[in-house]
């Protein structure tokens, strides 16, 4: 699920520090969820309204 984030983080043209302000989590948190550690939905949630995209696009296989 969390290694669906990074291509969405990368096309939207932030880094890993700017997603982390937008959502309130940690650069480490971020790269934890893109390595597909420490996923849960609350965090994807966050990380989507941060893009913006939908949730679903995190949770797509």
């Amino acid at each position: 699920m969390g290694d669906t984030v990074r291509p969405f983080r990368e096309a939207a043209g932030y880094r890993v520090e700017d997603i982390a302000l937008t959502c309130g989590l940690t650069g480490a948190e971020i790269t934890r969820i893109e390595q597909g550690a420490g996923v849960d939905p609350g965090r994807l949630r966050r990380i989507a309204a941060a893009l913006p995209v939908p949730t679903s696009m995190f949770l797509r296989t």
